[in-house]
């Protein structure tokens, strides 16, 4: 018997390990096992596969929320993804119920309006991911949320920055992530007309290629400030150089680039055949 006077059992578990056991415990069904199924479902919940190695249960991993996840975590613990630098490089993280466990995850989500239509958001955003710092949002709500935050005053007038975004037909998320790189008034709220900004936030200059009698075989140029070699693989598949002087895009089927200066600012290396004419 334990302190308690409960009576107390040598077990023998299926695995082969054992465990002293009370009789309630085991009538009850709070004890299954030595430990070992802890132990299992510990390995399930942050590989993936069970002991044997084949792959476990939960069926989601198709999913857009799954998806979700995993992203969630590669920007807060990969050093080599490509936006790290604003999650973990910084300091946020995610909670150990949901990075060690897709179920929790996916349970909290289903349980405060997840749909397929939603992000995921942080309510503070020095704050990591976690149920109590959490929501389900559109995207547009998302910038609406940072933006309104942010007083911003003009000639003595003092509006939301999402306000000001809205007075000069500039899109919202393009208004904020220009007033971030520290830019003047004309240049945040300068008219848009779809071409990439530069890293001062002036719009890029662009050419674009399109010719049906030729077959574009690999579409990429050459840097001639960093002396990178960017490729696009896909339609839209936007690829910029280290020094962000020259942006290249269109995959195989149209040659596309912005440059900051001239055409001078790259040199092109694209592969080209003759499409031959149908007789």
């Amino acid at each position: 018997m334990n302190d308690r006077h409960n009576a107390l059992f040598l077990c023998q578990c299926e695995c082969g390990g054992q465990k002293i056991a009370t009789g309630s415990g085991l009538r009850d069904g709070t004890i299954k096992s030595c430990g070992c199924l802890r132990k299992e479902k510990n390995i399930q919940n942050i590989t993936g596969y069970n002991q044997s190695g084949a792959n476990i249960t939960h069926g989601k991993t198709k999913t857009r929320l799954y998806t979700i996840w995993r992203a969630m975590k590669r920007r807060c613990y990969q050093k080599n993804a490509t936006n790290y630098y604003r999650y973990g490089g910084r300091g946020i993280e995610v909670c150990d119920e949901w990075r060690n466990n897709f179920q929790e995850f996916y349970d909290w989500s289903q349980a405060n309006g997840y749909n397929d239509a939603l992000t995921i958001d942080r309510i503070d955003n020095d704050k990591g991911y976690s149920p109590d710092n959490c929501r389900w949002t559109t995207q547009k709500e998302q910038v609406k949320n940072r933006s309104v935050t942010i007083m911003y005053t003009h000639n003595g007038e003092t509006k939301p920055l999402i306000d000001w975004a809205n007075k000069y037909n500039v899109p919202e998320r393009l208004a904020y992530e220009r007033y971030q790189k520290g830019l003047k008034h004309e240049s945040i709220f300068r008219e848009y007309y779809g071409l990439p900004d530069d890293i001062t936030g002036n719009q890029m200059g662009v050419y674009i290629c399109y010719d049906p009698s030729v077959r574009i075989v690999r579409n990429r140029i050459k840097c001639v400030h960093c002396g990178a070699i960017i490729e696009s693989k896909n339609l839209y598949g936007e690829k910029w150089c280290p020094c962000r002087s020259v942006v290249i895009d269109g995959g195989t089927s149209v040659l596309k680039r912005s440059f900051l200066n001239s055409m001078s600012d790259y040199i092109e290396l694209s592969e080209t055949k003759a499409n031959e004419e149908k007789t």
